[in-house]
Formats: C-alpha cells, sequence, structure tokens
C-alpha cells in the first residue's frame, strides 16, 4: 500500500526504486521510527540494503504469532551495527520472511493482518 501511494497511488506490479524508498520509509515513519535510523540505514546498508531492512523490520513487528520487534527504529539501528560487526545477513532474512509467508499462504493466514509495506 505504501509503496502504491509513493508510486502515484494506483496498484504497481513493477514501482519505482523511488516509490519503493519512498514507500518503505512512509511505513516505517508510521510505526514509529526516527529518521536517523532511516539515514543511518541508507548510510551503511546502502539504499537498497536500507530497502531490504526496513522490510525485515516491518514484517518482524507485524509477525501474527510472535511479534518480534518493540522498538523499530531498535531494531533497524541494531541491524546497521550488526553490519558493522560484520554480522547481519539481510539475503537469509530476507528469505526468512519469504518462506514465512509461503507458510502463512499455506496455512491460510490472512496476508495483510496490519498495513505492511
Amino acid at each position: 500500500m505504501h509503496i502504491d501511494i509513493a508510486g502515484s497511488g494506483a496498484q504497481n506490479f513493477n514501482p519505482t526504486l523511488y516509490a519503493i524508498e519512498t514507500g518503505v520509509w512512509s511505513r516505517l515513519s508510521e510505526i514509529g521510527t526516527n529518521v536517523s535510523a532511516w539515514h543511518a540505514a541508507i548510510e551503511r546498508l546502502t539504499t537498497m540494503g536500507a530497502i531490504l531492512a526496513g522490510v525485515i523490520t516491518d514484517a518482524r513487528l507485524s509477525d501474527p504469532k510472535l511479534p518480534q520487534v518493540v522498538n523499530p527504529g531498535g531494531y533497524l539501528r541494531g541491524m546497521v551495527q550488526a553490519d558493522q560487526r560484520g554480522e547481519l545477513n539481510l539475503i537469509s532474512s530476507f528469505m526468512g520472511l519469504l518462506a514465512r509467508r509461503a507458510r502463512e499462504e499455506e496455512d491460510g493466514l490472512p496476508q495483510d493482518h496490519k498495513n505492511r509495506i
């Protein structure tokens, strides 16, 4: 939803990078992430890494069975710090998120139980 709004308001299956970045930041802002955490993520992880980190943050916050994030900005900053220590693997985290979504579909859980990115 946030990506569609950032990209003109209509559903788009091929959004621009700008629409994706703006949509992810919009959602993170909505859930209470400070802009300085977002900028730190972009500086350390690049724009694409920050986008993945933002999607993962939102997904962990919105997990219907076990929400794992209390402070979204702190979680995002934690990913930046993990990267500084060489301990962050965004691809594995994202693949885990995709696997969880596939299980939700198989189990018949609602896909959009919150305002996910």
